[in-house]
């Protein structure tokens, strides 16, 4: 399967993984009115929320584009414990 980057979307394309350089994804510009670093990539339609503490990458929200954003559910939003 072939993975493109351009930003294009389809039944076989898929962004690039996040495993790898997750600080890459900017910054979201709701941060400031929240006081947390949350990153996000757009893709295509999307725009997918992360939060990443240490070596864990959360997805915390996937949203449509024309969406806005709920930053109230951000900011209650808890990342698994990583014992279990």
């Amino acid at each position: 399967m072939t993975t493109r980057h351009a930003g294009a979307e389809g039944p076989e394309e898929r962004p690039p993984p996040l495993s790898k350089y997750p600080n890459r994804c900017p910054v979201i510009p709701e941060a400031d009115d929240i006081g947390v670093e949350y990153r996000h990539l757009i893709w295509g339609h999307y725009r997918t929320v992360l939060r990443i503490e240490g070596s864990t990458v959360s997805v915390v929200r996937v949203v449509h584009g024309a969406q806005l954003l709920e930053t109230g559910t951000l900011e209650t939003t808890e990342l698994p414990d990583s014992d279990g």
